[in-house]
């Protein structure tokens, strides 16, 4: 049940169809309530989260993913817990909220170069090339990508993120802007 939930949720999302994706990943977060699993329970969340935040909910974005980066801390969970973080850092940046973001990344990288492997490091560098990309320290970026020259980038967007495959076709567009119409609070 609970993985094929997330999966499932994960798929519908890929594809553009926003609100089986929903229903899905909130059924994976019930399952995982009732396994009393903080840390399978944080990935519920955090997948919420980014739903969240693909559809311009930030607030009950970083409130989903504070609760993800919540449990993954007291599960012991350290390397779940700064890949959440680097994430909440990239929501951040959208919200113009620059100092939170800058704080949430060096917490992150922190943790990183201690039990992240090579790929969670060049992610964490990424992230930190878009931080400086976005706030205008264009030389800043561009040194940081040349230290990572050996690293091929195959997609525009930085953020490694696998539900943002799908292009934004019209049906996307209609079912986004549906959901930010509606209210309502994911827990």
């Amino acid at each position: 049940g609970e993985q094929i939930e997330q999966r499932w949720g994960e798929l519908e999302q890929s594809l553009g169809r926003f609100t089986p994706a929903f229903e899905h990943l909130r059924r994976n977060l019930e399952l995982f309530q009732n396994t009393k699993n903080p840390q399978s329970e944080a990935v519920s969340y955090h997948l919420l989260g980014l739903w969240a935040q693909d559809y311009g909910r930030l607030a009950e974005a970083e409130r989903l993913m504070n609760r993800s980066i919540d449990l993954s801390k007291a599960s012991g969970a350290v390397l779940q817990g700064a890949r959440y973080l680097q994430n909440r850092a990239l929501l951040h940046l959208e919200m113009a909220r620059y100092g939170e973001a800058w704080e949430s990344m060096n917490q992150a990288a922190k943790v990183l170069r201690v039990y992240g492997n090579e790929e969670d490091l060049s992610l964490s560098r990424l992230h930190q090339v878009e931080f400086h990309s976005r706030i205008g320290n264009f030389p800043s970026a561009s040194k940081l990508l040349e230290e990572l020259a050996g690293l091929k980038l195959l997609a525009t967007n930085l953020v490694a993120r696998p539900f943002r495959a799908a292009p934004l076709t019209q049906e996307f567009l209609h079912q986004r802007a549906q959901h930010r119409r509606r209210e309502g609070d994911f827990e």
